[in-house]
């Protein structure tokens, strides 16, 4: 048998790059070099590159990444063969989740490899070797995070805060580690607490502070969340805080309001959460599912000096100069959110008609899809089988290269008619008794039972801004369309 790289002798498998930044200091490698290395290292092998995906700035401990999640779906629906790492450590430093992202992948049939720590995996000493990477990965992560606990325990018994380059509101940079009252933002910090005892909400401070150009400790504007945030940590109460426990320790810096106002501060927060639960409740029936087209952000109610009539981006509060102003009035687009469920409801007798003749076509959509799967793993097996044939000196290389162009031309196509069966497979249920229902009752249900069932029904409602509130335009997604 002649001698030859594989590459020359069979259709280039498909890779995708997955790169992932570390939140480590010392060893945040940018993903330009990692996408760089990685495209070196597919070009040598004669790998065909078909996407690249990054989870920037993300920790390898935990798995909750979405370019991980959408790589090993790659993998899974056969669009990919290889993921190509920089080195085993971006996958994953965590055990657990390592062992079963490579179960997952190998069980797919394909493959994860290194750039830059190549071992050969198709041999017992390349695996050993894979191994021991992934658990000095693993083994440098906890050594990191012990060391952090270290020194974190060790700040906190000195009264100083977690975070050494963090300066407070209210405070800068001594001489020494302990933090000192600035005498430009300590009086107002000191306002914040007093405004808030006589009366003043959080978003109210929240705008006094902006207009009169106060920014908060990292140069940025202040919101309801920052204000809450900053007063609440007690740190201007001579306090640190531990969000893991919800408890306060003394601190080593000096406080900026007694005790009493500390204490008065804290009764009246506890008070306000318990009886306007507004952040864990919808207040309006349509919470939750107003988009702005421009930024993809949620909008929300507001007030302001009047009536809570309308929706409103809160980007555009946040950066006026990037953002425009997305504003719709609330009760126009409840009004035509219920007309819109009435048509869904006047769909009902049609639907039903229909009910039938869709529950014979899911049978066989089911069936379908069942088939397909079953010719895309034999097809799989047949590819293994061919290659382990053509190793042995059993197969020619011709009758090889040919072969495996063949099987994995119909690979591909079995792949694809196979999403598309199981896309039609889904439940279509009709959602026309849910919305008859719905009406029926519409006037009937409090707020949150309206918004618990509009959400079943709408998927979200995009705002694209207009020149007034009046001529916003708007567009509902129900839950059915992909």
């Amino acid at each position: 048998m002649t001698a030859q790289p594989i590459a020359h002798l069979r259709p280039a498998r498909k890779a995708v790059l997955y790169l992932r930044q570390s939140t480590a200091r010392e060893e945040s490698i940018s993903l330009e070099l990692q996408e760089s290395a990685g495209r070196e290292y597919c070009a040598r092998h004669g790998f065909e590159i078909v996407a690249v995906e990054a989870d920037p700035g993300i920790s390898g401990r935990t798995w909750n990444r979405p370019a991980v999640h959408r790589v090993m779906e790659m993998i899974e629906a056969k669009t990919a063969d290889v993921i190509v790492l920089w080195k085993w450590s971006r996958l994953s430093r965590s055990r657990l989740d390592w062992a079963v992202a490579v179960d997952k992948v190998e069980s797919a049939g394909g493959l994860i490899v290194s750039a830059t720590e190549d071992v050969d995996v198709s041999t017992s000493t390349g695996r050993l070797a894979r191994g021991m990477l992934a658990e000095f990965a693993a083994f440098e992560s906890e050594r990191i995070g012990d060391s952090w606990k270290e020194a974190l325990h060790r700040r906190k018994m000195q009264g100083l805060p977690h975070l050494p380059y963090a300066v407070r509101f209210g405070y800068m940079r001594g001489d020494g580690p302990v933090q000192t009252p600035n005498p430009d933002t300590a009086p107002w910090m000191v306002a914040c607490y007093e405004k808030y005892l006589s009366g003043w909400g959080l978003s109210r401070i929240a705008r006094w502070l902006n207009e009169n150009s106060v920014p908060t400790a990292k140069g940025a504007e202040w919101s309801f969340v920052t204000v809450k945030q900053v007063m609440r940590n007690g740190f201007a109460a001579g306090l640190l805080y531990t969000a893991a426990t919800d408890t306060y320790t003394k601190g080593a810096h000096e406080a900026l309001i007694d005790t009493d106002t500390w204490e008065a501060f804290l009764t009246k927060l506890r008070h306000t959460a318990t009886t306007h639960p507004r952040h864990r409740n919808p207040v309006y029936s349509l919470s939750g599912l107003v988009i702005c087209a421009d930024c993809g952000s949620p909008m929300s109610v507001t007030a302001y000096n009047g009536p809570s009539r309308s929706f409103r981006c809160p980007m555009r509060q946040r950066n006026p100069a990037k953002y425009r102003h997305t504003v719709i009035l609330r009760e126009p687009l409840e009004a035509a959110v219920k007309e819109w469920v009435g048509e869904l409801a006047a769909e009902v007798d049609r639907a039903a008609m229909q009910e039938a003749e869709r529950a014979r076509t899911k049978v066989s959509q089911i069936g379908h899809a069942t088939a397909l799967s079953k010719q895309l793993d034999t097809t799989s097996a047949r590819i293994v089988k061919l290659t382990m044939g053509w190793t042995k000196g059993i197969v020619p290389d011709d009758a090889y290269a040919e072969s495996m162009a063949q099987l994995e031309a119909r690979r591909t196509d079995l792949a694809t008619r196979l999403s598309a069966a199981s896309r039609d497979a889904k439940d279509a249920r009709t959602t026309a008794e849910v919305a008859k229902g719905l009406l029926a009752e519409w006037d009937k249900l409090d707020l949150a039972g309206l918004n618990a069932v509009l959400k079943k029904l709408i998927a979200g409602i995009v705002v694209t801004p207009g020149e007034r509130a009046a001529s916003t335009e708007f567009r509902i997604i129900p839950r059915w369309v992909d």
